[in-house]
């Protein structure tokens, strides 16, 4: 019977390190995720603001086209 409860104690002991790694994984995990979804949006900021730019060239070139 001791050894049943000893072993009982160890599994518990070793299920909550792993619950414990487990949180520690998913915070880990969820912090990348925000990273990947920030530099994303960045990365799309900088595009758009690359995009309009090149508008704003090209309608320069077709405005002095036009009044040559």
């Amino acid at each position: 019977m001791l050894s049943f409860i000893k072993t009982t104690k160890k599994e518990i002991k070793d299920f909550k390190e792993i619950q414990k790694d487990l949180i520690k994984n998913f915070e880990e995990l969820k912090m990348s995720n925000s990273l990947k979804r920030e530099n994303h949006i960045a990365r799309s900021l900088e595009n758009k603001e690359c995009l309009e730019a090149q508008k704003e060239r090209v309608r320069r070139r077709i405005s002095n086209f036009y009044s040559k």
